[in-house]
């Protein structure tokens, strides 16, 4: 079982690195739905504050990207699909326009997937500890940890409308106002 969870582990490791080059050699994000600019406001309920101040309000607005509504701040933007299938309206990721190894890839997946992705995350990363909390109506689960012992680092999930959404996120805090405007606004497709 051990030897099964570190072949998923690496495999998964695999991806998020061919993820992270993939974000930075893209040279103009894929077409969204635009909707109306809003305001997302951040109420973090984390039992041990860190980061921003959760109170700050956040300004972007709201896309769509296949079977996935989500809150975009401004200065970051969106681009759909996933590494493998650029096509597919079941991933996308949230990139600081700037900076794209500031990111937040969001998937629907099987639960199964989601827990496996999470443990090896966990076991590949020195340090990771357990988190869960809530943004919005949603409770996540996962792992937070610091890549390179300096940077912030996190992967969670939750259910969303009978769907589980798995969240990984680099350079970013899970307990940042930006992280519950985010996780706080995802609205995902029913069947």
């Amino acid at each position: 079982m051990k030897k099964y969870l570190k072949i998923i582990a690496l495999v998964l490791s695999l991806a998020m690195v061919i993820g992270i080059f993939a974000a930075c050699s893209s040279k103009e994000p894929a077409k969204v739905d635009d909707n109306k600019t809003t305001e997302q406001p951040s109420n973090n309920k984390t039992d041990e504050p860190k980061g921003e101040d959760p109170k700050q309000e956040v300004k972007g607005e709201e896309k769509t990207w296949g079977n996935i509504t989500v809150f975009i701040p401004e200065g970051m933007q969106l681009t759909g699909g996933s590494l493998i299938d650029k096509e597919s309206k079941n991933d996308l990721s949230i990139q600081l326009t700037e900076n794209l190894s500031h990111y937040y890839n969001v998937s629907i997946v099987e639960e199964e997937t989601a827990i496996n992705s999470v443990a090896g995350t966990k076991e590949i990363n020195e340090g990771a500890s357990d988190v869960s909390f809530t943004a919005g109506e949603n409770t996540w689960t996962g792992v937070a940890y610091k890549y390179a012992s300096t940077t912030d680092c996190f992967q969670v999930y939750s259910t969303i409308n009978g769907k589980v959404v798995l969240i990984t996120a680099g350079w970013n805090a899970y307990d940042s106002a930006e992280t519950n405007a985010i996780l706080a606004s995802i609205k995902v497709a029913g069947e």
